[in-house]
């Protein structure tokens, strides 16, 4: 039984790196039926674009960055637009506390033409453990909005390349991004949802 599960191991590891780690392009609008109707901002969001990081199995979440923005519904115009982090690490990958990341901390994004330092707000970090092949392990998660301008979209939108790094109380973490999708999905989304949109002024409230 062992072997066989070995075998099972090996050969998701090996097909599992085999194929560049894709994530979908998905979209949420966030109103439903408890919405009130009164409200005069909406909100559309990016969903699981997942920043790769090694884990054939699957047995770990990966984290994630999308963009979300506020829309004034009578203007059709953008309040706000920030990047939403989901900063995931595990004992399973070798962590043993998360990053602690607090308002005011910092993100870097390093493109092919660009350098862009975004400050963090609305943060929170929780964690959760559970067992995996037979061990527990700890997941920790770190949530992060980062105020983000119409301009520095539009330059990470263009970019051929990616790289992060996320800082936070215990130390920092670096992303060379590798899946695929990654930075398709952020430039469909800026081309389909935000380059047509102007910025909201204080008459168009």
């Amino acid at each position: 039984m062992k072997r066989h599960f070995g075998l099972i191991v090996l050969v998701v590891l090996i097909f599992g790196c085999a194929y560049p780690y894709t994530s979908p392009y998905l979209v949420t609008n966030e109103v439903d039926e408890f919405t009130d109707p009164n409200d005069e901002l909406v909100f559309r969001s990016m969903a699981g674009n997942h920043i790769y990081e090694r884990d054939p199995m699957g047995l770990v979440p990966f984290s994630e960055l999308n963009i979300t923005m506020g829309i004034h519904k009578k203007s059709n115009k953008i309040i706000d637009s920030s990047l939403f982090l989901k900063n995931v690490r595990s004992s399973a990958r070798g962590h043993s506390i998360p990053l602690y990341i607090k308002d005011g901390d910092k993100l870097i994004i390093i493109t092919d033409t660009a350098r862009i330092i975004l400050a963090a707000r609305s943060t929170k970090t929780y964690s959760k453990s559970e067992i995996l092949m037979g061990r527990l392990h700890y997941t920790y998660f770190d949530l992060a909005h980062y105020a983000i301008s119409k301009d520095d979209l539009k330059k990470i939108a263009e970019a051929k390349s990616i790289k992060l790094r996320v800082t936070g109380s215990e130390g920092n973490q670096d992303y060379s991004i590798v899946n695929e999708t990654f930075l398709p999905n952020l430039s469909r989304f800026y081309a389909e949802e935000i380059s047509n949109r102007q910025i909201a002024r204080a008459e168009d409230m």
